[in-house]
Parts: C-alpha cells; structure tokens; sequence
C-alpha cells in the first residue's frame, strides 16, 4: 500500500504540478543558493517575483529548471499551491516577468527559452523572450483539453490530451499522431529530441535516437524517463529497465545503465549518463555520472527532478533538498 500511495503521488506531482506564442513576444491561451536547498553559493541571476528562491514549497507544488549549458542563462520556473507560477529568469531575460500574471494553473513546463503554463481548464500558455521570437514560429493551435505538457529542449513540445492522444510542434518534433491510450509523457533533449509515451496497458512508444528504440519492447511499465542518450522505466514490481547509448562511446561508459540490484522503485529519472530511482520508502539511488554518496542521506523524499549537473528532491515536508552542483543553480 505504501509503494503504490508514493506512485500515486510522483505521478499527480508531474501531472498535475508542469505553452501558441504570438509575434508580440506576449503569452496567449489558446483553446491554454536561495534559503531552503542544501548547499552554499549564490546564483548569478536577476530573480523575478522574489529575490529568493522559496523556502518552502508544498507537496502540491512543482519546481522546473532550464536545461541550458550557460550558467548565465539560467532560469527557473515555480508552481506554487495557488495556481500561481514563482519565476526566475538570468539577465536578459525580463520577458518572463510576464508570467507573473498567469493564474489557474495546474502545470508549468519551462524548455531553453520560452516558459509554458498549463491551465486547469487544459488550455495552454507560451511566453518567449524577445531574443527568441526569430526562432519560433510553431502551431498550437491543437494544444487543447491537455493533462500534461512536456518539452525537449527547444527544438518540440508535446502535449498529451484526456482522450489519451498526443499533440505537437516544433521545429524537430517527432510524429505522434497515431498515438493513443497515452497516460504519461516523457521527453528528452539534444539531437535526437527523444519523446516517449506510456501506454494504459504498460507498453511504451518513442522516437528518437535509434538506440532508444528498443523501450518499445517493453512491458509491465507503471512509471517512464527521457534522457538526453538513454530512457528508463519502472516495472509494476519496484526493477528499473534501461535503453540507450553512453555519451562517450569509445570510452564505454555505462554506468547509467547499472541497475541490476534496484528494487522498490515508484519514479525513475533519466539524466545526463546519470539514472535516478525514488523509493517507496522515500530514499533515493542513483547511478552514472552524478552519482554521489550523500544520496544515501536524503529520507522523506517524495518527488525528484533531475537537471543537466544534478538532482533535486521535494520532501513530504515540501521543502526542497539537492546535489552540491545545484547550489549555484547550474542548469
């Protein structure tokens, strides 16, 4: 019963808890080292809507963090108990205050640049920056009557409806409209803009680099994670299953694939060569390349985010917990 309480609960945090631009640069709905993580440093960014991040966030609520590669874009992106979203955007980034102003939201999604609100009524929000407007230029127009939206990183977005199928757009986005009966989506970044569906049934769909594919044979599957080279999965009884390639191939560097000895797992993240698994217990194990032994520490954990350097955790307590390197919010 305690295993299948912590499922429901990371599953309604990622579904419940996560964007049509116009040429304006304004948002649209169409149809849609702060006090309280571990660790010292400071961020260099310019925050917006306060100037740290909260101390306390609520099991209700979600934390979403850019991908990107530039410290000096970093950005972060809130939903906070009310429906309100809590915005952080790096220096040149001020468009994103504009967000401040959306409400009666159930899920925020942020990709590189541009912030997505999900609203209750399934309607979709996009707020792009200025510096971002000559890049985009994407439909959502089918973006309506949505559960969940995911992104990867700024080349697609998708987005899963309530009648179980799957909308997208983007520039590199994949084919999904002969998906169906989809109740979770997961995407990840970099060239091969890997999108993965779990299916009702506990099958999984996905495209993207050809050595992911084989997640399709997959069975029995109750949780899914995208990555930027690999994608893990969670059977019904606690094992994770792995697929993918190492970052380094010559180098044979697997070590994010190791998760043989796993059990008891409700949430898996796929990560940057890294893998996380959530416990039932509320522990955490990892393997790959972030690995680090103060894992073994964390208890009471009921949600984790995995970025490009690191991992954090949201406890039942709702207050957040992460690795060293997120300390300066390395994205």
């Amino acid at each position: 019963m305690k295993k299948i309480i912590a499922m429901l609960l990371c599953l309604g945090l990622l579904l419940c808890g996560c964007a049509g631009n116009d040429p304006t640069g304004n948002d649209q709905t169409t149809g849609g080292s702060g006090s309280g993580l571990t660790g010292g440093g400071n961020a260099e960014t310019d925050p917006i809507g306060g100037s740290s991040e909260p101390d306390k966030l609520t099991t209700t609520a979600v934390l979403k963090y850019a991908h990107c590669y530039d410290q000096d874009m970093n950005r972060r992106l809130g939903l906070k108990e009310d429906g309100t979203p809590h915005v952080f955007a790096a220096e040149g980034y001020s468009d994103h205050e504009k967000a401040l102003a959306w409400t009666d939201l159930k899920a925020v999604e942020i990709s590189a640049e541009v912030l997505y609100g999900l609203k209750k009524d399934g309607s979709i929000l996009v707020l792009a920056p200025e510096r971002t407007l000559g890049k985009l230029n994407w439909d959502y127009s089918a973006f309506t009557d949505l559960i969940q939206i995911e992104t990867s990183d700024n080349h697609a977005v998708y987005g899963l409806k309530a009648d179980g199928t799957v909308v997208a757009t983007g520039d590199e986005a994949h084919d999904v409209s002969g998906w169906t009966d989809i109740v979770l989506l997961s995407a990840g970044g970099d060239s091969n803009n890997m999108i993965m569906g779990l299916k009702s049934d506990g099958t999984v769909v996905i495209e993207g680099d050809e050595a992911v594919l084989g997640a399709a044979q997959w069975t029995d599957i109750v949780h899914i994670s995208a990555g930027r080279f690999h994608a893990a999965g969670v059977k019904s009884d606690g094992t994770v299953v792995t697929v993918g390639r190492p970052l380094d191939e010559e180098k044979g560097d697997v070590g994010e694939f190791d998760v043989s000895g796993w059990t008891d797992i409700v949430y898996v993240v796929a990560e940057n060569q890294t893998t996380y698994g959530l416990r039932s217990d509320g522990t955490v194990v990892c393997t790959g390349r972030n690995a680090k032994d103060t894992f073994t520490e964390w208890t009471d954990v009921i949600c984790i985010y995995a970025g490009f350097n690191g991992l954090v955790a949201l406890k039942s307590d709702g207050k957040l917990t992460c690795t060293g390197s997120w300390a300066v919010f390395e994205p």
